[in-house]
């Protein structure tokens, strides 16, 4: 399993504090919100968050608090996620859900984990994922942690590597939408649509 962290977000959990331990820690975790994608990422982002902030990103998406979108509605689009739940990023095609949720589909794409850092946490040591420049805006870099023929097979294949890329990316700007989006049909007033 491979991560991602990005540096630079102007948000952070209410009422973190640096000197985690391990309450800290569980409690850091609960003021989290969770979306799961269809390939098996993990977005972790903070709160306030609504649903046409992370579909926004993912267009052909919606987010479901059920992985079966069969068992729930998609949340609408000024719907607020809640820290300490977790929500089921998911393409809109049934057809699509279906394939992404076989065995088959998933063993194709490298699952990832995005997370985000607190830009206001000073952190002791040093850290392999994370660098600051001198403007402190941050810079994020993915690991993915496979084996030598599970590369081989990414690096033979062109359009694999691309869309794994492009993947990763979508993922990464996602992380932006822990500060408010502003979207033309959020401009165009205030609607309870669907969030897709």
């Amino acid at each position: 399993m491979g991560n991602c962290v990005l540096n630079g977000c102007n948000s952070s959990p209410p009422g973190h504090q640096v000197g985690a331990g391990a309450a800290d820690h569980d409690h850091h975790q609960q003021m989290m919100i969770k979306v799961v994608t269809a390939n098996g990422a993990i977005m972790e982002l903070y709160a306030p968050l609504t649903a046409d902030q992370i579909t926004s990103e993912f267009p052909g998406h919606a987010l479901f608090r059920s992985p079966d979108p069969a068992h729930s509605d998609p949340l609408l689009r000024k719907d607020s996620l809640h820290p300490g739940h977790l929500y089921y990023l998911l393409p809109l095609s049934a057809a699509r859900a279906a394939a992404a949720a076989s065995p088959s589909a998933s063993d194709a794409m490298t699952p990832y984990r995005i997370s985000m850092d607190d830009p206001r946490v000073e952190w002791k040591g040093s850290d392999p994922d994370r660098y600051r420049g001198r403007n402190h805006t941050g810079v994020w870099k993915v690991r993915l942690v496979i084996n030598p023929e599970q590369l081989s097979e990414i690096l033979s294949q062109d359009s694999r590597t691309e869309e794994l890329i492009e993947s990763v990316r979508a993922v990464a700007k996602c992380g932006g939408a822990a500060t408010p989006v502003t979207t033309p049909s959020a401009r165009a007033g205030d609607s309870d649509e669907s969030s897709f």
